[in-house]
C-alpha cells in the first residue's frame, strides 16, 4: 500500500466522515459571539475584512466568517478546516435580527465567495431540516452553487449531485428520518467535479470491499 493511497483515504475520512458535533444542537449565538470577540482579541493579525461588513478570522485548525452591523455580530460560524473542506461546527444568530436579513444562506453565500479558486467546499449536517432550512438551501440551489448529498455510514453509495429543484424536495423535508446526510456546497462545478472523483473512488472502495479507513 503506498502513501498516497494512504492520505487520500484519510483525507476522505477527515473532510467527509465527521460526526456532528453536540454543539449544534443548542442555540449557539452566545458561544460564536464570544468566540469571535475573544480571538479577534488575543489574534487581532488573523482577522481579516473581507467586505464593508462580512469578517473573516483564520486560526491553526478553525475559521470563522460573521456579518456586521455597525460594529455588532450579526451572524457568524465556525468551521472546522479539513483537507477537502470547511465543516460547519456551529452557526449562530443575534436575536435581534431574528427572521431578518441577512440569513444563514446569505452566511454560506459569502463563504463559498472567499472560497473561489481554492480546492474546499463547506460541509453541512442539518439534522433538522426545517421550512426555513429547506428556503436556505432552495436560495443557495437558485445562486448556481451545487448541492449534493451523502449518508455518512454509505458515502461512496449514496452520494448524488441534485440537477434540479425537484430533485431536492424527495430529500429535504423527511426530518430525523435523513439525520444521517450530510450536505456539500461547492463554490464552482470544478470544485465539485473534485468532490465527484473523491466519492466515486470511496464507491469503487465500498463495492469491491476494499480498505475504507486508515488507523
Amino acid at each position: 500500500m503506498n502513501q498516497i493511497e494512504i492520505t487520500e483515504r484519510k483525507d476522505f475520512y477527515n473532510s467527509w466522515l465527521f460526526e456532528s458535533p453536540e454543539l449544534l444542537e443548542f442555540p449557539a449565538w452566545d458561544e460564536i459571539r464570544d468566540n469571535i470577540l475573544d480571538f479577534s482579541r488575543k489574534v487581532p493579525e488573523q482577522k481579516k475584512i473581507l467586505s464593508k461588513n462580512f469578517r473573516k478570522l483564520e486560526l491553526t485548525n478553525q475559521v470563522f466568517y460573521w456579518f456586521v452591523e455597525n460594529q455588532e455580530i450579526i451572524i457568524g460560524a465556525s468551521l472546522d478546516k479539513q483537507p477537502r473542506a470547511l465543516v460547519v461546527q456551529m452557526l449562530g444568530k443575534n436575536p435581534k435580527w431574528k427572521k431578518k436579513p441577512p440569513h444563514a444562506s446569505d452566511l454560506y453565500l459569502a463563504i463559498l465567495h472567499d472560497l473561489k479558486g481554492s480546492n474546499q467546499n463547506i460541509v453541512i449536517s442539518d439534522k433538522t431540516l426545517s421550512a426555513s432550512a429547506y428556503k436556505n438551501w432552495i436560495k443557495l440551489f437558485q445562486a448556481g452553487y451545487t448541492i449534493s448529498l451523502y449518508d455518512k455510514n454509505h458515502p461512496g453509495t449514496s452520494f448524488k449531485k441534485f440537477n434540479s429543484e425537484d430533485e431536492t424536495k424527495q430529500y429535504f423535508g423527511q426530518g430525523r428520518n435523513f439525520q444521517n446526510y450530510r450536505y456539500i456546497l461547492s463554490e464552482s462545478k470544478t470544485a465539485q467535479l473534485d468532490v465527484s472523483a473523491a466519492f466515486r473512488m470511496r464507491e469503487i472502495r465500498e463495492r469491491n470491499h476494499l480498505p475504507l479507513d486508515e488507523d
